[in-house]
């Protein structure tokens, strides 16, 4: 299941943890978060919530990556010496049906992370993005692409695209 955290119109704090917390307790449903931005912060908190993985928006450029990447990473000499994220989530290893240790033994490997692809400038940096290490998968999100080389979802031409 993806929930959509850029169009909708959801506090984040409660319903969302509220949501969490039920999905929990009745034995754990994956769910991957579309976050509004690639900030520190909002990764940090999506993943504490026990999201199975990210969508990062407007992701252009591999200096534009790694920043995620690194976000959603706990620190690990052999796969993630930058990693940022911290060892303080409650809720993430029960959204995964482990306890904490063994969360955070394989969090780096269990956390999915897709870029988006959104803007004419992503499909010409696809080869760098694609090459990002720690990202799992490329999104290609075609309506706004298209808005962004000049069609609209209306254009018969988009099917071209």
């Amino acid at each position: 299941m993806i929930i959509d955290r850029v169009a909708a119109k959801v506090m984040w704090s409660k319903r969302i943890n509220r949501f969490v917390l039920t999905k929990a307790a009745a034995g754990s449903l994956p769910f991957i978060l579309r976050l509004p931005a690639g900030e520190s912060w909002l990764i940090k908190r999506a993943l504490d919530c026990g999201a199975h993985g990210l969508l990062m928006p407007m992701c252009e450029t591999k200096e534009q990556a790694p920043s995620g990447v690194c976000a959603c990473r706990h620190p690990d000499v052999e796969r993630c010496k930058d990693g940022l994220r911290g060892t303080g989530a409650m809720f993430s290893p029960a959204n995964f049906n482990q306890d904490g240790s063994v969360y955070l033994m394989y969090a780096n490997q269990n956390i999915t992370l897709k870029a988006q692809i959104e803007a004419k400038k992503a499909v010409d940096n696809m080869e760098a993005l694609a090459a990002v290490d720690s990202k799992d998968a490329l999104f290609v999100r075609l309506i706004d692409l298209a808005y962004s080389i000049g069609f609209f979802c209306t254009d018969k031409t988009i099917q071209s695209i």
